[in-house]
């Protein structure tokens, strides 16, 4: 939009700016631009011109192509090639109460239209009536204070629609009342019985079993309807590329819903590309081709390609549904060739997983379970551990999920995530050495006051892990049996991997917390605060001295192509002040999360 400022009078400030008597002529005229500066700026947001309109005192409007046409004539356009003053002025109206302004005046002077805005109407007052007890008005921000214009009105139902459905009902009606004078805004809602799912029933899709889409739910039938689980359910099943897009309609009774899962299903076969880059690893890229819905029960295949300066992989993993009817079950072998180049090994591995696996959906939690034989030919460049190991492994692996942890994966802010692992080998079953590995990791994420947006997250992270492995066979421990901290994954305060020493250890601990406020800075910036600490030990199920202690803080930003984070954090090492590894760590990602 175009906007001429007018400059009437030099503003009190620059009126103030008295020229010394003692100054040179050059002195004089830079002087003399500086005042001119300075009654620019005070003046810019003084009178706004729009065509035949004048705005004193004007904030700035913004009006867009098409609303400018309407009130200053587009020659370019018939229908608006000669708008009347009436006509302007009618429009006008219509787009300052957009904007807050529902009381503006207009005055003739001359050719000239004076627009008096007046006084931007807020939210002054919010009541509710017809409420469940457990709505809980009082946890919703952004409402309050806000400029009253419709679109605060329609995202106000929005979100009472969504915050309703998580309490389960599933077609509450509201209608909604707003006095721009008073800045009051009255809801009346109509919830109606809390609703449970009675059937499900899927738009066919050819050479598809279209029952097959059922593993991908994240709810049961007889359970209370929640909304946030039908998104759940739609993510997971476009995700993993199964339909190109999926959406559930609701058809509800007196007390009870009928789901009916809408389809498209796109092309069978997808190429996909993805880039990024952080300080650790620098620029990384990714690129995968997947066969999907192969068969009646939605088996697929994808060859995917990895690379960046510490990690490059090639893998096949074909995902195959073997029950001759739908179900969860699955077998998933993968096939994979792996180069690590790490701080203190570099190591190349080749491994065979033969893992069948199966999905658990409750109420609230979802779990996958994985197990398996697993065969690794690993090459050693440098590092500890053998040059070469062959060796079988048995492969378990458990992870717990709450639904809702699930939903704000893009934008963490509540529930937990658990992951279970285990690793075995024994020396008489195709294997060098005898050993076992166990792996548990956790993280918990918690909206404090349980705001709506989030005022402040605090998350809590943590893992430990230990190898179990006598003295003897020591030696012959293949190195993806040993243990490393340090980086963003952990220890944000030191290097990546660089922990505890160049063998690394046998046991490993860390806990990290983090304080997010999600919604305090402009442009969506979300300052944070963490501390890390953690522990290493070079026996199995045994924890050194040395206590590794990292904190800092950082920044966070949801942008339109992504997550990008940053952090800067120091390292301490207790209880060595002058231990060498201590030291700043400053990150920057793009995609990553807590």
């Amino acid at each position: 939009m175009r906007r001429n400022k007018l400059k009437l009078a030099l503003p009190p400030m620059a009126q103030r700016m008295q020229i010394p008597a003692r100054m040179t002529l050059f002195s004089r005229i830079l002087f003399l631009a500086a005042a001119l500066c300075v009654s620019a700026i005070a003046l810019a947001d003084e009178l706004e011109v729009i065509c035949r309109f004048r705005v004193p005192n004007s904030p700035g409007i913004d009006l867009n192509k098409s609303e400018l046409a309407l009130i200053c004539s587009d020659p370019d356009r018939e229908a608006w090639s000669n708008v009347t003053d009436s006509q302007a002025v009618f429009h006008l109206r219509t787009f300052l109460k957009l904007r807050g302004y529902h009381k503006p005046t207009f005055a003739k002077d001359g050719d000239v239209i004076v627009v008096t805005l007046g006084e931007l109407s807020t939210v002054k007052k919010l009541e509710i009536e017809g409420a469940p007890a457990n709505f809980h008005p009082e946890q919703l921000r952004r409402i309050k204070g806000e400029t009253l214009n419709p679109k605060l009105l329609d995202g106000i139902e929005e979100r009472f629609t969504a915050r309703l459905n998580r309490l389960g009902y599933a077609c509450p009606t509201q209608k909604i009342q707003a006095d721009p004078n008073t800045g009051e805004v009255l809801v009346m809602m109509t919830p109606g019985k809390q609703q449970r799912i009675i059937s499900i029933a899927g738009e066919p899709i050819a050479d598809f079993n279209v029952q097959a889409l059922r593993r991908y739910d994240a709810f049961q039938i007889g359970d209370i309807f929640h909304g946030d689980w039908l998104r759940v359910t739609e993510n997971r099943v476009i995700s993993e590329g199964v339909l190109q897009n999926t959406h559930f309609s609701v058809d509800c009774k007196e007390d009870t819903v009928a789901l009916l899962q809408k389809n498209t299903a796109g092309p069978p076969r997808t190429l996909t590309f993805g880039v990024g880059v952080n300080t650790e690893r620098g620029p990384s890229a990714r690129a995968s081709w997947k066969h999907l819905r192969i068969g009646e029960m939605g088996s697929s295949l994808e060859v995917a390609a990895t690379g960046s300066f510490r990690l490059q992989e090639l893998a096949l993993r074909p995902k195959w549904y073997f029950l001759p009817t739908p179900s969860r079950f699955h077998f998933s072998p993968l096939l994979s060739i792996k180069h690590e180049d790490e701080r203190f090994y570099e190591r190349y591995n080749g491994q065979l997983q033969l893992t069948p696996g199966t999905t658990l959906d409750t109420a609230d939690f979802g779990v996958t379970f994985l197990f398996g034989p697993t065969i690794q030919m690993l090459r050693a460049v440098r590092g500890p551990g053998p040059r070469d190991s062959k060796f079988m492994s048995f492969n378990g692996s458990a992870r717990l999920e709450s639904h809702n942890h699930e939903f704000y994966r893009s934008s963490p802010r509540s529930g937990f995530a658990m992951d279970l692992s285990a690793l075995v080998t024994q020396q008489d079953v195709l294997s060098n050495v005898s050993a076992q590995m166990v792996r548990l990791y956790a993280d918990i994420l918690i909206n404090l006051g349980s705001f709506e947006p989030p005022f402040a997250v605090l998350g809590f992270r943590g893992s430990i892990a230990t190898t179990f492995v006598d003295g003897a066979s020591a030696p012959r421990l293949p190195q993806n049996f040993r243990h490393f901290l340090g980086g963003s994954n952990d220890l944000r305060g030191f290097a990546r991997n660089s922990l505890p020493e160049k063998d690394g250890g046998l046991t490993s601990m860390f806990m990290s917390s983090e304080l997010r406020f999600p919604d305090i800075l402009p442009f969506g910036l979300q300052p944070f605060g963490f501390g890390d600490m953690g522990a290493m030990g070079l026996r199995s199920a045994t924890l050194g001295s040395d206590i590794f202690i990292s904190p800092g803080f950082g920044v966070r930003w949801e942008s339109p192509i992504g997550i990008f984070r940053s952090t800067l954090a120091h390292g301490f090492v207790l209880p060595g002040p002058n231990d060498p590894r201590r030291g700043w760590q400053l990150y920057i990602s793009y995609g990553e999360e807590f």
